[in-house]
């Protein structure tokens, strides 16, 4: 099979109401619990199982995943060759903000709002004390914190408290993990 070029979305249905629903706070504070379960309902994108001696040449291809799925399945196959191609995700299993008020110093706690970039909004429901990392960038290296609380403004701020002994200002970048890829990108299971 050789595909040609180009930008292609890989979706379906379900897989972006398994992300509204993790985005939507419907899999508690902590989906893995949910999504990370034997017997998880979720869909493939493009299935190989069975498939002996196929050959996908995608040279120049992009895949777009839109929502949580498993793009590739490779299972139960034999002599799959998969080539030339990469893969991201239409939004990101995290948000990324920026530092751009400090609200309150006290000892070792920060009291801080973040600005989100623009593709990543959250709702008020998104599970916000998952994992978080501040960044500094004049030093290029992560900050050691921990978050006791992360608070929902509106789709595009967070107050975050940051127990830490460096000094946070505006510009540090704040990452919060919404959730792990819910399936491998390519999953390559009893192949040879």
């Amino acid at each position: 099979l050789i595909v040609p070029p180009g930008t292609y979305t890989l979706t379906t249905e379900r897989a972006r109401a398994a992300q509204k629903a993790v985005m939507n706070g419907e899999y508690t504070e902590n989906p893995q619990d949910v999504m990370f379960k034997p017997g998880y309902p979720y869909s493939i994108g493009i299935n190989f199982a069975g498939q002996i001696g196929t050959r996908f040449l995608a040279h120049g291809a992009t895949f777009l995943i839109d929502g949580f799925m498993e793009p590739f399945s490779l299972t139960n196959c034999e002599d799959v060759e998969l080539a030339g191609f990469s893969v991201d995700c239409i939004k990101k299993p995290f948000c990324r903000g920026w530092v751009t008020e400090i609200c309150e110093k006290k000892d070792n706690q920060t009291e801080f709002i973040v600005k989100l970039d623009e593709n990543c909004p959250i709702m008020e429901n998104t599970p916000l004390m998952r994992r978080h990392l501040l960044w500094n960038p004049d030093t290029s290296s992560m900050v050691l914190a921990q978050f006791p609380s992360v608070t929902y403004i509106d789709p595009y701020h967070m107050k975050v408290v940051a127990t830490t002994e460096a000094h946070v200002q505006p510009g540090f970048e704040f990452y919060m993990i919404i959730s792990f890829h819910s399936r491998p990108i390519i999953l390559v299971e009893y192949a040879q």
